[in-house]
C-alpha cells in the first residue's frame, strides 16, 4: 500500500485564467493599507532608500552622457584616421590659398606616333663604321 503513487489529477491542465479589474478607489485603499501595515518608520526607510537610489541613477545618467560624448569623439577621430591619403591630399590642396596651390602640369602627347625617319640601323654596321673612323694606331688588327 506504501508503493502506490498518487494519481495525477490534471490540475495544471484545468488552470483558468482570471482577471481582476481595480479602479482608482480600490487602488487608493490598497495603498493606505500598505502604509498602515508598514508603519511610518519602515516607510521612512523605504523613502530613504529610494532617494539614495535616485541619486545613484542621476550619477549613472551623467556618467552615461559623458561616456557617450567620449565615444562620439573617438568615433570621429577613428573616421579621420581611416580616410585614405589621396583624400587627405585633395582636402589639403583645396584648403591652400590659390597662389600656393601646386601648378597643374600638362603633358602633350601626339595622337600619332612619331615616324622613324631612318630605317632601323644594324648595330654591327654602326660598330664597323665607328672602328673605321678611328686613327690607325688604335684600330684593331
Amino acid at each position: 500500500a506504501d508503493d502506490v503513487e498518487p494519481e495525477e489529477t490534471g490540475a495544471e491542465d484545468d488552470a483558468v485564467e482570471r482577471t481582476i479589474e481595480i479602479d482608482d478607489e480600490t487602488m487608493t485603499a490598497i495603498a493606505r493599507q500598505v502604509v498602515d501595515m508598514l508603519g511610518e518608520k519602515q516607510l521612512a526607510t523605504v523613502n530613504g532608500a529610494l532617494e539614495k537610489l535616485t541619486g545613484t541613477v542621476e550619477k549613472l545618467a551623467g556618467s552615461v552622457q559623458t561616456l557617450t560624448k567620449q565615444q562620439r569623439t573617438i568615433g570621429e577621430r577613428l573616421e579621420a584616421l581611416e580616410t585614405d591619403e589621396d583624400e587627405k591630399r585633395r582636402e589639403w590642396v583645396s584648403d591652400l590659398p590659390n597662389r600656393q596651390k601646386p601648378a597643374i602640369k600638362v603633358t602633350h602627347r601626339p595622337r600619332v606616333e612619331r615616324q622613324v625617319e631612318e630605317a632601323e640601323q644594324d648595330y654591327a654596321a654602326i660598330a664597323e663604321a665607328t672602328l673605321a673612323a678611328l686613327p690607325d694606331p688604335l684600330r684593331p688588327r
